[in-house]
């Protein structure tokens, strides 16, 4: 008994201090970006700024299009929040998912890369506490998209990664899932990817598990018939084409889906 806790203290020990830790780390980050805010820049230049010091001491540096992704995402947030709140999710959303440490040189998290850092500010969510909005941090994760048995009668699921079932041979893999899962299954910003050939087959919003909001499908069907080098862009609902364009290879219009019905 004695044992189990002290192991118990030690675990509640390191908690508290990786806790400290992050909000330590948070703090330095958001209140650059509030000295910024001080010397009379606005929100935009000030987050350009904190960003370019930020990418400057990185190790392993984000390519332009992925600051201008978080910049885009933080000036949206104006709608809704003030400036300083911003700047407090600024902070917030860099050292949970960029920044391991506050002061130069920079430490990375292991599996940092441009698209994983897109995909979580696409995902990003709040919460509101009396009028003051906190990041909800989310969980981001891979999943595959499976059926056991028959191709054509097998039961259709998601199986996360490291998953034992996985190993079953007669589970079949058809699509790889990254990006925001809720209960299991995808929610919020993510992309599939062929299983075999490794291709990227969609990326855009899902909704418990289905494609809902923006979306591009790169294996689009024409006519009842899946043709090369078609895709397709716009508005799903509840995983079906809902307001979208297809294109063929050449980028020209075959045909529209307006409110899910086809347009001849």
């Amino acid at each position: 008994m004695e044992i189990i806790g002290l192991a118990i203290g030690a675990f509640v020990i390191w908690s508290i201090y990786k806790f400290i830790k992050y909000k330590f780390r948070s703090s330095v980050f958001e209140v650059g970006l509030k000295r910024q805010l001080s010397f009379g820049k606005n929100l935009k230049d000030g987050l350009e700024k904190e960003l370019n010091d930020l990418n400057s001491h990185l190790p392993k540096k984000l390519n332009l299009q992925t600051t201008l992704t978080l910049v885009k995402k933080m000036l949206s947030l104006q709608e809704k929040m003030t400036d300083e709140n911003i700047a407090e999710i600024y902070g917030n959303f860099v050292s949970l998912y960029i920044c391991e440490n506050s002061t130069p040189p920079y430490n990375v998290y292991p599996n940092l890369t441009d698209k994983k850092v897109i995909m979580d500010v696409n995902n990003m969510c709040f919460k509101e506490v009396n009028g003051h909005f906190v990041l909800d941090n989310y969980k981001f994760g891979k999943l595959f998209f499976t059926i056991y048995g028959s191709v054509f009668t097998g039961e259709k699921r998601w199986i996360k990664e490291g998953d034992k079932s996985l190993k079953d041979s007669r589970v079949i893999i058809l699509l790889t899932y990254e990006g925001g899962i809720k209960n299991g299954v995808p929610h919020g910003f993510g992309i599939e990817i062929g299983y075999e050939d490794n291709k990227l087959v969609f990326e855009g919003e899902f909704k418990n598990g289905k494609k809902h909001g923006y979306g591009k499908d790169l294996d689009a069907m024409h006519q009842g018939q899946l043709k090369e080098g078609c895709w397709s862009e716009g508005e799903w609902k509840d995983d079906k084409q809902w307001n979208v364009t297809i294109y063929d290879k050449n980028d020209k219009v075959l045909s529209k889906i307006v409110n899910g019905v086809k347009q001849k």
